[in-house]
């Protein structure tokens, strides 16, 4: 009897002991299963992050002093990981004929000598201010709006715009200039009760940019998903395309 009883204590302690380090195991596995997944979520943060500073340029409304800061980004980036091909950024910029770079490669940069506030124009480096300063005809750039213009020329007009984008219109109040946004106009003024209220157009003054520049492309490292290359293009703004304000977004 005592020696069953031995027997049956032993196996029991064997028992429970196989339950403890399955238990271990268990919490082991989720622990590190936690572990991986926070560290997955955190690297996805990381690279929207990284992205976002460059993809904030991926418009159609980029001046040239947008274009001054993403080149200087990306010049910083690339001297941060020392031209890491998975990390480095390359800018382009097409203007007429012509292409002015941030390089992605180290060697091409060294031989250079680029710094911040720098451009490659034909391998050769300009300032990116006087490339923004120097008026269209000194930079051998004809054929886009008046060669006596410079890239960076801009000037404050009214800019009219009659709806938003979802076809509301502004109705202003015949008695007392309330204005007020909707489709269709209110039965009354929510001021003074009026109940004679009007279509209106509604003149904002607003900085219109002669010259901007559209994001054409965005390049994606393949194995990080990291941003590798833009490039922008230059547009001329012309008369029929004054509603073009960084507050465009918002109207039609």
């Amino acid at each position: 009897m005592e020696n069953a009883a031995k027997a049956l204590i032993i196996a029991a302690t064997t028992i429970l002991g196989i339950l403890l380090l399955s238990i271990m195991v268990y919490m082991f596995r989720v622990g590190a299963s936690v572990d991986e997944q926070y560290d997955q979520n955190q690297s996805s943060l990381q690279l929207e992050l990284y992205n976002s500073q460059f993809e904030v340029y991926n418009t159609q409304y980029n001046s040239i002093m947008d274009l001054i800061t993403v080149c200087n980004l990306a010049y910083s980036r690339n001297a941060e990981t020392d031209y890491d091909s998975r990390r480095a950024v390359s800018i382009n910029i097409k203007v007429g004929s012509k292409n002015f770079q941030i390089p992605s490669d180290k060697s091409v940069a060294d031989s250079v000598g680029l710094k911040k506030n720098q451009i490659l124009l034909n391998g050769s480096v300009i300032s990116i201010y006087n490339l923004a300063d120097t008026p269209l005809k000194d930079l051998g750039i004809l054929g886009v709006g008046n060669s006596e213009d410079k890239l960076s020329k801009s000037y404050t007009g009214t800019v009219k715009y009659k709806k938003n984008k979802y076809s509301e219109r502004i109705w202003e109040c015949s008695k007392c200039g309330r204005t007020s946004m909707g489709i269709d106009a209110p039965s009354e003024c929510s001021k003074c009760k009026n109940s004679n209220l009007y279509a209106k157009e509604l003149i904002n003054a607003a900085t219109v940019y002669k010259y901007i520049f559209n994001c054409s492309k965005v390049e994606y490292d393949k194995s990080n998903g990291r941003v590798v290359s833009m490039e922008f293009e230059l547009n001329k703004v012309t008369d029929s395309d004054s509603i073009l304000y960084w507050d465009s977004s918002k109207y039609e």
